[in-house]
Formats: structure tokens, C-alpha cells, sequence
């Protein structure tokens, strides 16, 4: 296997979302810190993607909550 390809599917295991305990026990690594320590950029980039995932799901929910705001008992005169 290409080294290319190892490290790639190393990638794919954390944007999938695999723990990092997973991928570190995988690679043979001592602790889970040592991966991270080494793929830090990749992690990064998988947090990332998940922060967007979160807001393009909770978008439209967030528009419709703002566009109809349910008056509370204080706020009727």
C-alpha cells in the first residue's frame, strides 16, 4: 500500500467520525494524544465540517424560529 493511500484512509476514518481511541489503536500508537498530536490538521478539518453539517440542518429550523416568535405571557399588553 502507497503511503498516499495509507494515510488516506487515516483521514477517512476521522472524517467519518471514528474515535480517535479507534484510529490511535489502528495505527499502533501508544495513546490516543499521539495521533491527535500528529493529525491535528485533519481533525480540525472533520470539526469543521461537522460544525457546518450542524448549521445546514439547523438553518431552515433557526429562520422559522425568528420568523415566528410565540409571544410569552410577559410579552402580551
Amino acid at each position: 500500500m502507497s503511503e498516499y493511500a495509507f494515510f488516506g484512509k487515516i483521514y477517512l476514518l476521522i472524517a467519518c467520525g471514528v474515535s480517535l481511541n479507534t484510529v490511535s489503536a489502528r495505527l499502533g500508537h501508544a495513546s490516543a494524544s499521539t495521533t491527535s498530536n500528529i493529525y491535528i490538521h485533519a481533525i480540525q478539518s472533520a470539526n469543521a465540517a461537522a460544525a457546518e453539517a450542524i448549521n445546514v440542518v439547523l438553518s431552515p429550523y433557526k429562520a422559522t424560529k425568528r420568523a415566528k416568535k410565540i409571544p410569552f405571557k410577559n410579552d402580551i399588553a
